[in-house]
Order: structure tokens, then sequence, then C-alpha cells
């Protein structure tokens, strides 16, 4: 469906005449641009003609998208679907039971002292491997443990099942646990080892100047220097995400013919 506006085919960026648009750089309206090519919108207004049969096939579109899609729109912002499940009614157990529905990584975070250690750009980026490995041992072992004396019993969505949820396997929640650890390494290696080697650098070369200011004094200055040299070799580190990986599958293989907790891994 096209829609004429004096003979020329209007854009969804041709909305309306206070739409900034970019042309050479600078933001204008609509009026403006086509005011500039000889078109004076105020003298002669642009005159929009849909017909009748462009009307209905805009109405059945809207309707299907309508009945096709399970996202609301409120107030321009996309809202997720509503969870096939009441948490904590009739029966149904607590979102916290739920592993497929828990706040992401949540199993290993819970083990981490993530505020005032693991996202200090100061602690070495080998301190932060052994973190996230300690937690993935941590929680890798409560789960075989608690299939093993009965005692863990969590639950996913499962919209095939009666009451659209089931327990969950030993297995399906080992496969969640990797997932998250896997989310976990990716960000370490993209984000937070580039994010604390700048941040040492910039502490570093603006220590005197801070001192000068009176933000913080000569001992700390010292330091973030000291830190910064001492630990500038970390801006060479490279496939962080496939050691830590490589390490949680040795441990796995470790756990498996030894049931203990092992870790093996170089940055």
């Amino acid at each position: 469906m096209f829609i004429n506006a004096n003979h020329t085919r209007a854009s969804n960026s041709l909305s309306y005449g206070w739409t900034p648009i970019s042309a050479e750089g600078a933001p204008r309206t609509i009026a403006e641009a086509l005011k500039e090519q000889g078109y004076d919108v105020e003298k002669n207004p642009i005159k929009v003609d849909v017909s009748r049969e462009a009307i209905e096939k805009y109405r059945q579109m809207l309707q299907s998208n309508k009945q096709e899609s399970s996202i609301k729109i409120v107030y321009g912002q996309q809202q997720p679907p509503k969870d096939p499940v009441t948490y904590g009614e009739n029966g149904c157990p607590e979102k916290e039971d739920f592993v497929d529905q828990l706040d992401y990584h949540k199993m290993i975070n819970g083990k981490i002292n993530q505020n005032d250690y693991y996202f200090n750009p100061y602690v070495s980026v080998k301190d932060k491997v052994s973190m996230l490995l300690e937690a993935y041992g941590k929680s890798y072992d409560e789960i075989i443990k608690g299939y093993e004396n009965g005692t863990r019993e969590k639950y996913i969505i499962d919209m095939d099942a009666e009451g659209y949820y089931r327990k969950a396997t030993m297995e399906e929640e080992l496969a969640l646990l990797h997932k998250e650890l896997e989310e976990h390494a990716d960000t370490l290696e993209r984000y937070t080892l580039k994010t604390d080697c700048f941040i040492r650098r910039v502490d570093a070369e603006n220590a005197d100047k801070w001192v000068a200011m009176g933000i913080s004094g000569l001992g700390e200055a010292a330091k973030a220097k000291a830190f910064y040299e001492h630990m500038k070799e970390e801006e060479k580190l490279t496939d962080l995400k496939q050691k830590l990986m490589d390490a949680a599958n040795l441990f796995i293989s470790q756990y498996q013919q030894f049931g203990g907790r092992r870790f093996n891994v170089v940055v």
C-alpha cells in the first residue's frame, strides 16, 4: 500500500511537518527541506489522497498484527507477554523455584561479592576468574548433591505440560548454570577487562592533578600509579572466555571422576 501525496510516494519518515530530518549534517524539518527544493508547504499544502482499498488493507493489516502479536505496546514501550503461570497461587510454586525465570546470573552472582570485590577495577582478572569458577563449582555441587539426596525440586515453564510448568531435570539445571558462566566469561573478556584497564590508566595519569586539586591525597596517588604499573600486563590478555570455559569443562570432568571441586586455569 502506498499513499500518494501530490503524485509522490510518502515514506515512513515523512510523517509530520515538525519531524526533524538530517541533510548535510544539519537537522531540519520536512517543511524546511521541501522549501529549499522550491516547494512551499505553507502556500501550497500537500494533499494526501488515500484510496478506500488502501484504507481497508491497512485496517486488515492492523487487525492481523494485533491478533498475531503477544506483545503489548504501552506508551511506546514493548511490554513482555504475561507469564503463563500464577506464581505461588493455586498450587503453583513460587517464582524463585523456577530456574528458567530467575534474574539472570542469580545462581553464580549469589555466590560472589560483586559490589565490594568483583567489580573493583583494582582486583586482578586472575582473581575474578577464580571467583567465577568457585561460584560455578559451588552451584554445580549443590545441584548434583540436591538431586542425589532428593532434596532439590525446581521447575521450568513448559507450555506443553499441565498448568504450563513442570519439574526441571538435573541436566536442565546444569545446562542453565553453564550458560550463565558462559555469559559471565563473555562479559569479563569483552567489557570488564577493558573497563578495568581504562579506569586504572585514567587514575594513574590524573593522580598528580587530583592531588593538586585536593581530590585525593599523596598516598592514594602513589597507590594508583603503583597498581597501574603492576597490573599493566592485563591489557595484553586474550582468550579469557575460552580459557575460563575450558577450565569449567575440566572441572566437570574431574568432578565426575573424583567428586571433588578442583580448578586449573591460566590467564
